[in-house]
């Protein structure tokens, strides 16, 4: 789960609302772990979901020159400091409930009206994806969509510094299946392994129909980029 550590919040000094855009910034006292030293912080969130985005210039630049609508990934995962009375001001709200060393959701993907888009991004790269994008095999967020695809792609990787002595496949270890490569390096001549449970499987390459499908395509990008 991308989520982000907000240290202990001492004080807030002020929330400001842009509730066109979907987010409000929050400047407040805060105190790491173990630290006897405040500092000042001026950090995002969107709104009304208030889950991290990051700095200002990020907000800025996700929620008004792209026109996003930013949420993370577990949305609409209500969080407990939104558990409050519709008649507390967001800033009451935020310091009677507010836990200490809070664990926030971080917004990775969000819809785009102006673009009819979802878009998935981390602190590295960011991509829109809408009716008729495509997904092909070595592209940031593609998932497999058979074992056999998977186990395949594992040997051809090992393949190319060891020799293959042998592969053992679907043996069942807690309940999930799993595959072993065993190989003899070219170099060294030594003997290793590699084990690995079969991830979640996908769609392989394909193309989006759909609004949803190009939603799925935008948190397959956020997981892999983050």
């Amino acid at each position: 789960m991308p989520a982000r550590f907000l240290d202990d919040i001492k004080k807030i000094y002020s929330t400001t609302i842009y509730k066109k855009y979907h987010y409000m910034i929050l400047k407040y006292k805060s105190v790491s772990p173990g630290s006897l030293f405040s500092y000042d912080m001026i950090s995002a969130f969107s709104y009304p979901n208030l889950e991290y985005i990051g700095s200002p210039e990020t907000a800025q630049w996700i929620c008004i020159e792209k026109g996003v609508y930013p949420q993370s990934i577990e949305w609409p995962y209500y969080i407990p400091f939104r558990e409050v009375s519709k008649k507390q001001t967001i800033l009451n709200s935020l310091s009677d409930v507010l836990p200490h060393y809070y664990l926030a959701n971080v917004c990775t993907i969000g819809w785009s009206e102006i673009t009819k888009s979802w878009f998935g991004w981390s602190h590295r790269a960011m991509k829109g994806f809408t009716i008729g994008s495509k997904i092909t095999k070595g592209h940031l967020g593609y998932r497999p969509s058979t074992n056999q695809e998977v186990l395949g792609d594992a040997i051809s990787y090992y393949r190319k510094n060891n020799k293959i002595q042998s592969v053992n496949s679907n043996t069942i270890v807690d309940g999930q299946p799993d595959f072993e490569i065993i190989y003899e390096s070219k170099q060294t001549k030594s003997v290793g392994s590699y084990k690995e449970i079969y991830p979640e499987l996908g769609h392989g390459e394909w193309i989006a129909e759909s609004y949803e499908d190009a939603k799925e395509m935008a948190i397959d990008f956020a997981q892999d980029v983050s």
